[in-house]
């Protein structure tokens, strides 16, 4: 197929694209008024700079959103620690000293170059975390800039449509979004603008906006044999929507943009989140609220009862005002409340039981857990509270291991190493045809393995009773070389903090020769 008729393609693939995405967009838009007020924008045109947010009569959605986002984050890219740990294929060579210390520098390296202010990766993945929150689908774009190392950005769901392969994920992401003419001569240079980009430019019209077509695709024509971006695993293209043009064509061995999904219902290409999980709820409490502040508005300021005939023209309900004619001449008031017999607490009682499923949506019970104190708990209790907050996260969570961090990781890492920022992996790795992977070992994963903790725990204090009968030979069915580290890895301990296994005999052949000059020393004592 020559361009043009790849962009006619393209473009007739982008129609299907957003029909299907269409039945999505009224619930999103909704989520967006109720939920997430700062996200409007995107689906609608708002008003920039408007104030938004005014028809939110309970906040428990919105707040919630916040927790969620500092729940999820916290389990899957904990702030601080080193949550992934780059490995090879062959299990006999990450036990090779050499690989180890050029596997724990690339961990370094890739932490050094994720994390680094300009990159913008904490920002820019806790906007992707309330997307996934808000609208169940979040696109984090992963790329690199000349001189300035890797940058991510989280695209609004608004310009991302996406389809999946055979398998169920997504291989195809086409994002449509505008630019101004300016922005069009920077993006592409002046020399690949199509006629009415350059003409806008000519007269002078720099911010009149076109639109545009990123699209990402499997490559259906591959060529490993060539040097340039045909060879590339990955196709991708800019297209000018208005005139029907490609403006630039190339390539990656990595798909660039991650699309994360919360879950997705039979059948369905796009996540659902904890907002349309609850939707139904969320409209009920505001509608709850504002029912109770109108029955709170007239329990505070009572509508008044007054006779048909009576002599009060006006009544003055200000405080110190006088009210002639108020009394009757048998001194009975004139003037007298209505009593409506609404029941504010249970009003408030219901509203609270409707509000406890957005809570739970919204993993407000995994970040109450999340903040409890552990600085007093003992090896065991840590575990324990591990393991209970993995087994509330674990069903959400572990996708977004599989669809966010698994690609980022991988573009992240043909970066870092087409850049000679990681040095390349020892010469075995390539003798034995292994390939990097990457091992997470986040509060996710570790929660995982605390049972497997646990028990041995249990086991060793099992074994206490029946060593003081059978003498300490119990214990030699224990692997004691292996077992310390396996525990820690699950307190998250770094295998930095870990003497190697030839530094472990080492000491054992040192401590052994001391044994024996000691028992020497104290026969020459007992001889003498």
């Amino acid at each position: 197929m020559n361009d043009n008729a790849i962009v006619e393609e393209i473009l007739q693939r982008q129609i299907e694209l957003e029909s299907d995405r269409l039945p999505y967009e009224p619930a999103w838009r909704e989520i967006d008024e109720r939920v997430n007020p700062l996200g409007e924008g995107g689906f609608t045109q708002a008003a920039k700079g408007g104030v938004r947010g005014t028809t939110i009569f309970d906040h428990t959605a919105s707040t919630g959103l916040n927790r969620f986002q500092a729940a999820y984050g916290g389990m899957i890219i904990p702030r601080g620690e080193r949550y992934q740990l780059v490995q090879s294929t062959s299990t006999s060579l990450n036990d090779f000293p050499a690989f180890q210390q050029w596997a724990e520098k690339a961990t370094d390296l890739l932490f050094g170059a994720r994390y680094r202010p300009i990159a913008g990766f904490e920002t820019e993945a806790g906007m992707c975390i309330r997307s996934i929150g808000t609208y169940g689908n979040a696109p984090l774009w992963t790329d690199h800039r000349p001189g300035l190392g890797m940058f991510y950005k989280t695209l609004h769901l608004a310009e991302v449509f996406v389809d999946e392969d055979f398998t169920g994920r997504i291989d195809t992401v086409h994002r449509k979004f505008t630019r101004t003419a300016r922005q069009a001569r920077q993006m592409f240079g002046p020399d690949n603008l199509t006629p009415s980009i350059q003409k806008a430019i000519t007269e002078n019209k720099l911010s009149q906006e076109f639109s545009f077509l990123h699209v990402i695709r499997p490559r259906a024509e591959r060529d490993p044999g060539r040097f340039d971006f045909r060879r590339m695993a990955w196709e991708s293209r800019y297209i000018c929507v208005e005139d029907k043009a490609q403006l630039r064509e190339g390539g990656y061995e990595t798909m660039p943009i991650a699309f994360a999904r919360y879950v997705t219902g039979p059948r369905e290409r796009y996540g659902r989140s904890p907002a349309m999980q609850v939707l139904g709820s969320i409209r009920t409490v505001n509608e709850m609220v504002k029912t109770l502040l109108r029955a709170g508005h007239k329990a505070v300021d009572p509508p008044l009862l007054t006779p048909e005939d009576g002599v009060l023209s006006r009544i003055q309900t200000k405080p110190g005002g006088i009210n002639v004619g108020g009394l009757g001449f048998d001194g009975s008031p004139m003037v007298v409340p209505l009593q409506t017999g609404g029941n504010l607490p249970l009003g408030m009682e219901l509203l609270n039981n409707e509000r406890e499923p957005i809570r739970d949506a919204f993993l407000e019970t995994v970040f109450s857990l999340v903040l409890e104190r552990r600085d007093r708990m003992t090896a065991t209790e840590v575990l324990e509270h591990t393991r209970m907050v993995g087994m509330l996260m674990s069903p959400s969570a572990s996708r977004g291991e599989t669809e966010w961090l698994s690609p980022q990781t991988a573009r992240e890492l043909e970066i870092l190493l087409d850049s000679g920022t990681i040095p390349p992996p020892p010469p075995e790795m390539r003798e034995e045809g292994a390939q990097v992977k990457v091992d997470y070992d986040n509060p996710l994963t570790r929660a995982a393995k605390a049972e497997e903790a646990l028990g041995f725990g249990r086991f060793i204090e099992m074994l206490t009773p029946a060593a003081s009968i059978a003498g300490p030979e119990v214990y030699d069915v224990v692997n004691w070389q292996r077992a310390p580290r396996e525990l820690a890895k699950s307190l998250a301990v770094r295998q930095a903090y870990l003497s190697p296994p030839d530094e472990v005999i080492a000491k054992g052949e040192a401590r052994s020769q001391q044994q024996q000059v000691d028992n020497t020393l104290k026969q020459l004592a007992l001889g003498a």
